[in-house]
């Protein structure tokens, strides 16, 4: 009896998030105004620029360091690359983008640990951020056709990078 409430009340804050989530869309007419998409992952974080079409991609690693509080991880070894990118490109990874944070979903697999981070921000004119942020999920660019789409781009930009 109590795990009927206890998946009743799962699917109940599904419903909610994924409504709440769709009631704040912003229509596709804000697509022309768009200026940069923010992707940040564990240890990396992709900035698309609209206007410069290019990417950046910052990697960092980090060391674990002991406080008073407890345990802290500090970014260190930070390494900025750039790419430029076509209008096409940049169209393409909005269009992803846009898609991940309108149409949210829960991953088909989950990792323990929280392993696994996703956070996607688009910003509009410098005045509207749209984004949704995924966590738990295992790997980012497994995790729909969208994200595969944007790893695949980001590994032949950075490639030549390595």
């Amino acid at each position: 009896m109590a795990s009927d409430k206890k998946i009743f009340l799962l699917i109940a804050i599904i419903i909610v998030v994924l409504i709440s989530c769709q009631v704040n869309r912003l229509p596709d007419r804000y697509s022309q105004f768009w200026g940069v998409i923010l992707l940040e992952t564990d240890g990396q974080q992709f900035t698309i620029y609209g206007e410069k079409d290019s990417i950046v991609l910052k990697r960092w690693d980090y060391k674990d360091s002991v406080t008073q509080t407890g345990q802290i991880w500090i970014p260190i070894n930070i390494r900025t690359e750039s790419v430029k990118i076509r209008k096409e490109e940049a169209d393409s990874v909005y269009k992803w983008t846009k898609k991940l944070t309108n149409d949210v979903f829960l991953p088909e697999k989950f990792c323990t640990d929280y392993v696994g981070h996703l956070k996607v921000t688009i910003e509009y004119g410098g005045s509207v951020k749209q984004s949704c942020e995924y966590s738990s999920m295992c790997d980012w660019r497994t995790m729909s056709k969208e994200t595969m789409k944007l790893s695949k781009m980001f590994d032949e930009k950075f490639a030549i990078l390595k």
